[in-house]
């Protein structure tokens, strides 16, 4: 067996996994760190966080912003923090704060102070590298990040085709390059400082991911690879691996790692009863390694987040209960 399971934890309202240790937040609003030396309280009575580049910003109930380290608190920003952080590099955190009744897009730097951008028409969706995007209606832009100026705008339903409602998903910056995929599955490439469109690329995947400098999507029985430089495709079918189980990726939720391909079986949105796949293949030999069933208690159910990180495997159910699995030293 790949994988056992080692800990359940339950009443797990958001869980992150990015920063190599376990921190999240249950219905009490307590933030919690798990990692090799053990479990520990980082704050209490918040309503969210988030963590990144060894910082953890949490929001009080004031809707404060308070920023912790290394389980201690060493910043308070008093105010109203109206959105959750959003992150470029390891000298600048970006941040929404109501200000007479105005959002500010405010730019902390590495010591953690602010600085105030009065671009109040321009509320960031995405910030990649030293750009920022901005979705309003039809319409989605390109900004430089240190001024604030307009680079381009397009519209995203003369290019998607569709008339209505969220047509982009995952956006991935690499090497001058702006990767979008669409909600028709079709991957779009522009050179990010123009706005021209180098490539539509019909890769018949929504959602895709950056590993190892190529990008990846799934859906149905297919993890397809696309390759950034040459804007090639190729796909990898696992319809004779899967078909005796049944099972189909489920595009908004995989995880590449290596030659490993992590992945939820795509079910119906409402089911009372049955259980949830969680499997793993192997992408150069087309192998199931291992899948577990993880039951349905009542109700609706959905998986809200995997994570790998090391040999430990995190599964997030939406019935707020964090799943924790161990890779075995022997697989």
């Amino acid at each position: 067996m790949l994988f056992r399971l080692t800990e359940v934890v339950e009443q797990v309202r958001y869980a992150d996994f990015s920063e190599g240790s376990l921190i999240y937040i249950d219905r009490r609003g307590t933030v919690i760190c798990k990692d090799d030396n053990g479990t520990c309280v980082i704050a209490e009575n918040m309503k969210d966080f988030r963590a990144d580049l060894s910082y953890i910003f949490c929001f009080n109930k004031m809707d404060n912003l308070e920023v912790y380290r290394k389980g201690e608190k060493i910043k308070h920003f008093d105010g109203t923090f109206c959105r959750l952080p959003i992150y470029q590099n390891a000298d600048h955190v970006f941040v929404f704060q109501e200000v007479d009744d105005v959002e500010k897009f405010i730019r902390l730097d590495a010591n953690l102070h602010a600085v105030t951008y009065a671009w109040d028409d321009n509320f960031p969706s995405d910030i990649r590298g030293e750009y920022f995007f901005v979705r309003q209606g039809a319409l989605f832009s390109c900004h430089r990040l240190s001024d604030g100026q307009e680079l381009w705008t397009m519209n995203v339903y003369e290019v998607s085709g569709e008339t209505e409602g969220s047509v982009m998903y995952d956006r991935i910056l690499l090497d001058g390059k702006l990767f979008i995929s669409l909600v028709t599955g079709v991957v779009l490439c522009l050179n990010v400082a123009t706005g021209e469109i180098i490539e539509k690329i019909p890769f018949d995947k929504s959602r895709i991911q950056l590993h190892n400098g190529l990008i990846y999507g799934t859906g149905g029985r297919e993890l397809g690879i696309l390759d950034p430089k040459t804007l090639t495709w190729r796909t990898v079918d696992f319809s004779e691996t899967l078909k005796g189980h049944n099972f189909h990726f489920q595009a908004n939720c995989f995880i590449v790692q290596g030659d490993e391909l992590y992945f939820m079986n795509r079910v119906p949105h409402y089911t009372s009863e049955g259980a949830h796949v969680i499997g793993v293949v192997k992408i150069s030999t087309r192998e199931l390694l291992w899948h577990i069933d993880i039951p349905v208690t009542e109700g609706y159910f959905w998986v809200e987040d995997m994570g790998v990180k090391g040999d430990k495997l995190y599964v997030l159910a939406q019935e707020a209960v964090l799943h924790i699995f161990e890779r075995n030293v022997l697989s």
